[in-house]
């Protein structure tokens, strides 16, 4: 279980926002939290985010002046925040091959810290390993599921195995004076299905007329809709905000809301189920940035399908050779990578509807 704060991209004026969480997926969701973050602003002004969770006010963005991956041209994929992305495909021969794509700005027109901003996703990369090995643990997938459970070190072997292998989208600063990249820092959010948009502080940057950034990332694991060189202003603090009113399923659900608001519970969400909820912002003079924080846990379904897949001795090589398992496994996914998306979004479970009567 952990919390995790998203940037839902837009302001709102008015007294109230409504939100509509939905589970379209073969999961069983269980939140502790769910709350609306506000964040005051004026009138062309945005409130960024870092990956640690710290806001910055910033009053004015500059777009890339150009963008290349080995030489080719992907500016127009990054001017705007359009979903238009660029991303790459995956090496046919390694699936931890890396990729640098270098983003050049103009940035003496901005005054003060400066930032980059992304808006950025994982590809189903992850996903087609996370599904990939309950299908190795086959039926003995809740046995291998408890033992995770009750040694803590299988937890960290997985964390470190296979995911530091395709590593995290790292952001570099090229150094003019010592002609060399330094590592700022790096990003990392799981999952295909929403946009992040985070900045990454560059330190120890002077006032000059051109910014060269590199992103060093793992080709075929992310796609990038925006990039932007950012004046970051004074540091923010959220308004954080609970739900005032609920619906499940479309009707009134005091027991639901309960749930959410008692830091004891969790509130259970099953597979078509959907919550409207509603949050009264502190000042309806006032302009907010918003943001959702969400923190919980998920538990993904079994799928008979997976059943006849089970392979302990190709799980054993995910988690205890990660290096070369990635090279062994390419060919299947590169036969699986064009059709992903397609097969994943068609995969949504309806919501649940109630009758009026």
């Amino acid at each position: 279980e952990y919390g995790d704060v998203d940037d839902l991209m837009t302001t709102s004026q008015s007294g109230s926002f409504k939100l509509t969480m939905k589970n379209e997926a073969q999961e069983t969701h269980c939140l502790k939290a769910v709350e609306l973050w506000a964040l005051p602003i004026e009138d062309g002004e945005k409130a960024l985010m870092t990956r640690d969770k710290e806001f910055y006010l910033s009053s004015k963005q500059v777009s890339p002046i150009s963008a290349t991956v080995e030489g080719q041209d992907v500016l127009s994929s990054l001017e705007e925040s359009d979903k238009v992305e660029y991303f790459s495909l995956a090496d046919a021969g390694n699936l931890a091959s890396k990729e640098e794509l270098i983003l050049e700005f103009s940035g003496g027109e901005l005054e003060g810290e400066r930032g980059l901003v992304l808006d950025f996703r994982q590809s189903l990369m992850t996903t087609y390993f996370i599904y990939s090995a309950m299908a190795y643990m086959g039926d003995d997938v809740s046995d291998i599921f408890a033992k995770i459970e009750r040694e803590k070190n299988l937890y960290e072997q997985l964390d470190n195995g296979l995911k530091s292998q395709l590593g995290e989208l790292e952001v570099h600063l090229w150094n003019y004076d010592t002609q060399t990249w330094e590592l700022q820092s790096a990003l990392y959010e799981t999952g295909p299905i929403a946009m992040n948009r985070q900045i990454v502080k560059l330190k120890g940057l002077a006032k000059q007329s051109r910014v060269r950034v590199k992103l060093m990332m793992n080709k075929g694991l992310w796609r990038i809709d925006y990039a932007a060189l950012a004046s970051l202003g004074k540091e923010l603090k959220p308004i954080k905000l609970q739900a005032e009113g609920l619906k499940k399923n479309g009707a009134n659900h005091p027991y639901s809301q309960t749930q959410l608001l008692d830091s004891t519970k969790h509130l259970i969400s099953m597979p078509g189920d959907y919550f409207e909820m509603e949050y009264a912002l502190p000042d309806s003079t006032r302009k907010y940035a918003l943001h959702l924080y969400s923190k919980g846990y998920y538990m993904e379904w079994m799928r008979k399908e997976w059943l006849g897949d089970k392979n302990l001795l190709k799980l054993n090589q995910m988690m205890n050779h990660p290096k070369r398992y990635l090279r062994r496994e390419a060919k299947a996914y590169k036969e699986y990578e064009l059709i992903m998306e397609d097969v994943f979004w068609s995969s949504q479970v309806e919501s649940k509807k109630i009758s009026s009567k």
